[in-house]
């Protein structure tokens, strides 16, 4: 009997080593992650090794950093409209602002869709804190069974800020909810980058545009 706990304990441990692994996620900054080749090996068996329990689930976390070359006031203000969420989700996966307020304030709830693939998901979420260094956000409805997603704004002394995105999240049990979880947890290095040069190009010239004209 304590063999058998103690072989659950342990597949617990290893559920949640190689579903980081297989993420390509970690604390540390997501340029240069490395995912296991046979992670998603070790992941299900994992996740057959724990009998479904709960307990079993793994949080998972996620960081991303980059420069914006913009004050931390005009970054924090394109994040406030949640348009711009649109904007900053690269194909295949698509997204539809369903309800937002804007500007966003704290205890906010912004509903959309996104469509992965053909897969439609809806997700709500709530600003839980905001401020102008940066703002937390809980999903309330989706794939996930747990996601807090930290936005920190830090600004640099050449007057350019860096984001930081910090990612709690644990995988739903729900069959298919867990593949889309997967899915979506797979892309994450990708969806980043993608907004790393996406944002700098849209405050870019929002920018430019509220410089005054300057008459010849």
């Amino acid at each position: 009997m304590v063999a058998g706990h103690r072989w659950r304990a342990d597949a617990r441990r290893w559920f949640g080593h190689f579903a980081l692994a297989f993420s390509g996620a970690s604390d540390a900054d997501s340029v240069g992650h490395r995912r296991h080749p046979a992670s998603l090996f070790w992941f299900l068996t994992g996740l057959l090794a724990a009998g479904g329990s709960h307990e079993a689930s793994a949080m998972m976390k996620f960081r991303h950093a980059f420069t914006v070359c913009a004050p931390v006031p005009i970054v924090a203000a394109f994040h406030r409209n949640p348009a711009n969420l649109v904007a900053l989700t690269p194909f295949p996966v698509r997204v539809k602002l369903l309800s937002a307020p804007c500007p966003l304030q704290a205890g906010d709830e912004v509903a959309f869709r996104l469509w992965l693939g053909v897969i439609p998901i809806r997700w709500v979420a709530r600003i839980v804190q905001m401020d102008e260094t940066g703002f937390t956000d809980v999903q309330l409805c989706g794939p996930f069974r747990h996601w807090v997603h930290r936005h920190q704004f830090v600004p640099q002394s050449d007057g350019t800020t860096l984001v930081i995105d910090h990612i709690d999240a644990a995988f739903s049990w729900h069959p298919v909810r867990l593949l889309i979880g997967l899915l979506m947890w797979l892309g994450l290095p990708r969806l980043f980058a993608y907004r790393r040069r996406v944002m700098q190009r849209q405050i870019s010239r929002l920018m430019e545009a509220q410089k005054p004209c300057q008459s010849s």
